[in-house]
């Protein structure tokens, strides 16, 4: 390495420390549970003080041969003779083979590993056949060490291709394969697998693993790995190999273990079919949504893309394919067929295309505290291990049933898929980050999160970026941009953990700073000037809390934040239930009956309202979800009212006041459902007031349903309230006018109205409007249809009640006059006598 550069590179490793001292002890408890790589991470006392640990990085370490060649071998005194065993002779010979390799870690690597497992079988076979007599002439020892000298050294080069230079950390190798399964992704990627690889000790469950490798043909296409230069489109460091992607991944996983929140899967180097790579431990939980393939129909046009859905090449929009016979021997010729086949096999019926959709979503309870505090977490770790790819299809919600204080059921985090971290670059900073656009993608690198647990506030304060550095230089994700941007998520971080540590009540602002490009303009005219552009610096400012106690406050809080995991995951399911409201609307009304309530009023109007048409989708959807809903208490009929006045109510949907009336009463009674009560119109009524919702057509949409609920219930068993004797005597007059089960309704809908007195007074009006006046005005006109009239229709539209207040206020002599200003003005001249 150039002097001064090596130089130059200590004073900027120098530069980064962050003003703790020497004598900083790892925060990682004592006691580990899985082998890993970093001493610190792992065995903290054996990791001892952090003394001196920023040095400069040597960019292209070169290592030498571990592994014994001829000239050891002759200086030990132990050559193979004539007289020796043609299977020591075996042994090395191909340990002087392997000298002939070049010394670097990426040249012939799949050939490297390939003759070291053959030295390695060797080395085993000459141990078995010869064991060690008692005792040994000084041959039979010397050869004996040199043999086990060559299998030492051979674990030692397996490491160094990873670049891993210390002895610490187990790599999981071909010969440790129990089982494995090919082709894992099903046409995600061809280096996917599934191993079972055997237990170390007896009694202990074999290690079931998922298998990525990492080589120089797999293409990095992701648009965040180039935005935060973990790769770059260059044709030598555009692949998963350069970009250190397995690297990436076990940092990670130590990262976390460093921090002590153990979110992530077990993950360690590993070597699959000559191939490296990294195994993280398999995991089963549930996602937010659940996707599957749907078979498509046959379509002769559609076999013109079926060889590139077989090879992978449409996976991204979600298509697959399936085999009708499900033949292990024929999937295993796909890869081999011609495009001709394979439209062949299409045409024949025995392969299908599928189409990847959502066919369900998990109730999973968001609002637990021990899940709130694992998706904080895990946001956090996130923001410090740079990881920029994020998205809810590599979350797993493990359920943990059973493990709350209270025997509550629960759900943990695991993040899986985490190789695109260590990022080089921060959001924040980044214009080309801020113009990706993924649904999915959730994370912000750069930023602190808006919600930190207290807890980990503190176990996080006595972090060190010395214990980072170690990680990153022993991981090899260490050039001096990756090294600059940890430094400042972590010391972004604690700075902000300090402060809100002081502040009260734990919240302290953050200000990030960014530049943007915008056109440049004329000092003189302000115009735009064509082709020019200038940098200005763009100021934002996060509030962040530290949270002691996660509860129905916090998660409010976080439900209507939208950098926030919690906000993310919920935000997901919401639209993947809009999604499923098209393709299979039974299903979909299961869900939202179940799940309303996890979901969220407010969030899922906001999220629907954006879409202009989303009414009318609504309107044909909710014949399905009323059919199923039941209310049980205000929080149910309360959640409905809320859901249609938020939605009426989004600026996308630009209703005026009159259609946001119009809308309402239209979706109310779908959302209420046909079980609603009387008692559940009435407290609907008060939130519809609450709204600014409630008119007289809103009681008029209502009623029908809290009257079909009474139809079976006896005369003799209805006993009205004294409130409604009182205010409904019109109603309690003997005769069978109105009608007993219309009578019971609006008894039902006062009751659960009270004493909420403009719902009760709408009541009156309407029942009046309904029992008495437009009885008379029918004996006058037998051909009044109060469904046709104009003015009735029109009344009951712009009666509400203020204007009804204002009547009722009104001294009697002039009630005509001012209810045909309020209530007809727009109609032309009242004439009863016509009606």
């Amino acid at each position: 390495m150039d002097p001064d550069r090596y130089l130059e590179q200590a004073d900027m490793m120098l530069s980064l420390r962050l003003p703790k001292g020497d004598e900083v002890e790892s925060i990682r408890p004592e006691e580990s549970k899985f082998k890993g790589y970093s001493v610190r991470a792992h065995n903290p006392e054996e990791a001892g003080p952090l003394e001196g640990k920023i040095k400069p990085v040597n960019d292209k370490p070169l290592f030498g041969n571990p592994i014994p060649n001829r000239d050891a071998v002759q200086m030990e005194g132990v050559m193979p003779g004539y007289w020796f065993d043609s299977v020591y002779t075996k042994v090395i010979n191909l340990a002087s083979e392997y000298d002939d390799f070049p010394r670097d870690t990426s040249t012939l690597r799949e050939e490297k590993i390939a003759l070291l497992s053959r030295i390695e079988t060797s080395a085993r076979n000459y141990l078995a056949k010869y064991p060690l007599p008692e005792p040994p002439s000084d041959q039979e020892l010397k050869r004996h060490i040199m043999v086990n000298q060559i299998l030492n050294s051979i674990a030692q080069e397996r490491r160094l291709l990873f670049g891993i230079t210390r002895e610490y950390g187990k790599i999981y190798l071909p010969e440790d394969e129990q089982d494995a399964r090919e082709n894992f992704a099903r046409g995600n990627s061809a280096s996917i697998a599934k191993v079972t690889y055997k237990a170390e000790n007896p009694g202990e469950k074999p290690f079931v693993a998922v298998f990525k490798a990492s080589t120089p043909d797999q293409t990095i296409n992701a648009e965040a790995a180039k935005a935060f230069g973990i790769s770059d489109n260059s044709e030598n460091s555009n692949n998963s190999e350069t970009a250190k992607l397995s690297h990436r991944s076990v940092y990670f996983y130590e990262l976390d273990l460093l921090m002590g929140e153990e979110l992530t899967p077990p993950t360690f180097y590993a070597i699959h079919n000559g191939q490296p790579g990294s195994c993280q431990q398999f995991v089963e939980g549930l996602h937010v949504s659940e996707r599957g393939d749907v078979e498509d129909r046959y379509f002769a046009e559609n076999a013109e893309i079926v060889p590139g859905i077989v090879r992978g090449e449409y996976i991204d929009q979600g298509r697959s394919f399936r085999l009708l016979n499900n033949s292990p021997d024929l999937e295993a010729q796909l890869g081999r067929m011609s495009d001709d086949d394979l439209i062949a096999l299409y045409h024949s019926r025995d392969l299908v295309l599928t189409r990847e959709q959502v066919v369900d979503i998990p109730p999973i309870n968001l609002s637990h505290p021990k899940t709130q505090k694992a998706l904080a977490d895990a946001q956090l770790l996130d923001h410090l291990a740079g990881s920029v790819d994020r998205n809810l299809s590599n979350i797993f919600f493990v359920p943990k049933t059973g493990e709350d204080e209270d025997g509550d059921a629960w759900y943990g985090i695991q993040l899986i898929d985490n190789d695109l971290c260590a990022a080089a670059g921060n959001v924040h900073d980044n214009d080309k980050a801020h113009s990706l656009a993924s649904p999915f993608r959730i994370n912000m690198a750069g930023r602190v999160p808006n919600f930190i647990d207290y807890s980990t506030a503190e176990r996080l304060q006595a972090m060190s970026f010395e214990e980072v550095y170690e990680l990153q230089v022993l991981h090899q994700v260490s050039n001096f941009p990756e090294l600059a941007s940890q430094r400042e998520r972590l010391g972004n971080c604690i700075d902000t953990i300090n402060r809100a540590l002081r502040a009260f009540p734990d919240k302290v602002e953050v200000t990030y700073k960014s530049t943007e490009e915008v056109a440049k303009r004329d000092k003189v005219t302000g115009r735009e000037i064509p082709g020019q552009f200038e940098t200005r610096v763009v100021e934002s400012v996060d509030e962040i809390t530290l949270v002691d106690e996660w509860d129905d406050e916090t998660y409010q809080q976080m439900l209507v934040n939208r950098d926030t995991y919690l906000f993310r995951a919920n935000d997901c399911r919401i639209s993947e239930l809009g999604a499923m409201m098209d393709s299979n609307p039974e299903k979909a009304a299961e869900i939202w009956v179940t799940q309303f309530h996890l979901m969220g009023a407010g969030p899922m109007a906001e999220a629907y309202g954006k879409d202009r048409n989303a009414i009318p989708k609504l309107s044909a959807f909710l014949n399905h979800y009323r059919k199923r809903v039941v209310l049980e208490g205000d929080a149910d009929t309360r959640r409905a009212c809320d859901f249609v006045h938020t939605l009426v109510k989004a600026p996308k949907q630009n209703l005026t006041p009159d259609e946001q009336q119009e809308k309402s009463d239209l979706l109310l009674p779908m959302m209420l459902g046909d079980k609603a009560t009387g008692k559940d119109i009435g407290r609907a009524l008060n939130f519809c007031q609450n709204s600014q919702l409630l008119r007289a057509s809103t009681v008029m949409a209502l009623l029908p349903q809290a009257t079909k609920m009474t139809a079976d219930i006896p005369a003799d068993q209805w006993e009205p309230p004294e409130y409604f004797k009182t205010n409904f005597k019109f109603m309690i007059k003997d005769g069978g006018f109105p009608p007993v089960p219309d009578r019971i309704a609006v008894s039902q809908c006062v009751e659960g109205a009270h004493p909420q007195r403009e719902s009760i007074d709408m009541l009156r009006f309407c029942s009046l409007l309904t029992y008495c006046t437009v009885p008379k005005y029918i004996q006058i006109n037998k051909k009044l249809d109060t469904a046709t009239c104009h003015e009735y229709s029109h009344a009951m539209k712009y009666l509400t009640p203020e204007a009804l207040e204002k009547i009722r206020g009104t001294e009697a002599r002039n009630r005509k006059a001012l209810i045909k200003r309020n209530l007809f003005s727009s109609c032309g001249r009242l004439r009863p006598e016509k009606h």
